[in-house]
């Protein structure tokens, strides 16, 4: 038995018709035929009466139309719920990183949460060349890197953020303040 063979049945079955069933299924008569005298031998039965004047269910048909049906409705709600996989299905974006991105990476990732939901992140670690291999190989699909400034073929730079850079120093170290810096061979301060 084949669904298309159901299928067919359950048209003829509503139209009462082959004709009108055939244009129904946009096919041409004959195959409809065809398919219902098949289905009617594997069965051992006949599903309708025909003659010159008229289609009807027989018993049988009509016994067997609930079940039909039912299989039909069970084909359409497999194939619903596979397009809802299909579509829902969680995506993966691989990223590089390296330790000390913090709380920008996790603002990275809360901003991808919030435009693309249900998108898992694995994060790896590895060594900047390592990163831009990775992407350039496809085998990531994104990485962070810090002063690269150039890029294999096939993989684009895009600047994400600046960050400032700071020195800690104790206060009774020999260089001098911001407010004391005056020599040009001394590094240069600013006050932050």
């Amino acid at each position: 038995m084949e669904l298309r063979q159901l299928r067919y049945f359950v048209v003829v079955a509503e139209e009462l018709h082959f004709g009108r069933a055939a244009a129904r299924l946009m096919i041409v008569q004959s195959a409809v035929s065809q398919q219902i005298g098949r289905l009617e031998r594997e069965l051992g039965v006949t599903l309708f009466d025909r003659s010159s004047r008229r289609v009807r269910l027989t018993e049988a048909g009509t016994a067997f139309l609930p079940g039909a049906r039912e299989v039909l409705a069970a084909e359409r709600r497999a194939r619903s719920a596979i397009g809802d996989f299909v579509t829902t299905r969680e995506a993966v974006l691989r990223v590089g990183t390296s330790g000390g991105m913090g709380e920008r990476l996790e603002r990275v990732l809360e901003a991808l949460e919030r435009t693309a939901p249900g998108t898992r992140v694995e994060l790896a670690s590895a060594a900047p060349g390592e990163r831009l291999r990775r992407v350039a190989e496809r085998e990531w699909d994104a990485a962070f890197v810090r002063g690269v400034l150039e890029a294999p073929d096939g993989v684009r730079l895009i600047p994400v953020w600046q960050e400032e850079l700071v020195v800690a120093l104790s206060a009774r170290h020999p260089w001098p303040t911001p407010a004391t810096s005056s020599s040009t061979n001394s590094p240069s301060f600013r006050s932050i």
